[in-house]
């Protein structure tokens, strides 16, 4: 089941000192949201979970990883983190996102635990509205 697998329903999700994404919306976890957390936390989980993504949509998530070239960046200057001392996780979503898959992306950069400070990419920002009224 993959509500299970992702672990997408959290009825435990901490109110004073949230470490889980399922807090921005009281419970719920983001679909993408965990996707994206599986990706930047463990691709091995990502990769088994993968097949499973398939249910929900024949193509939900496409995910390209590249090695770092440290020879690259110290011949170029640039510099390899972000601001806040973190690598840097660009999403893309093409057809539009949710705010509150938005704001599941920005409390797991937020956290120290997580490896990557998470930039997102979009064609549109929905809501439920927005849903509604184009479904008309």
């Amino acid at each position: 089941n993959v509500v299970r697998r992702l672990r997408l329903i959290r009825p435990d999700v901490e109110d004073i000192n949230p470490t889980d994404i399922a807090y921005v919306s009281s419970g719920y976890a983001p679909v993408l949201g965990r996707v994206v957390e599986l990706v930047g936390r463990d691709w091995e989980a990502y990769s088994a979970i993968n097949a499973d993504l398939s249910v929900l949509t024949k193509s939900l998530v496409g995910v390209t990883r590249w090695k770092e070239d440290k020879r690259a960046s110290k011949k170029n200057g640039r510099a390899e983190k972000s601001s806040i001392g973190k690598k840097i996780m660009i999403v893309y979503f093409i057809g539009g996102v949710s705010y509150m898959e938005i704001a599941s992306m920005r409390f797991l950069s937020e956290q120290e635990s997580f490896p990557y400070e998470i930039i997102c990419v979009t064609t549109e920002i929905t809501n439920g509205n927005y849903m509604m009224q184009n479904m008309r």
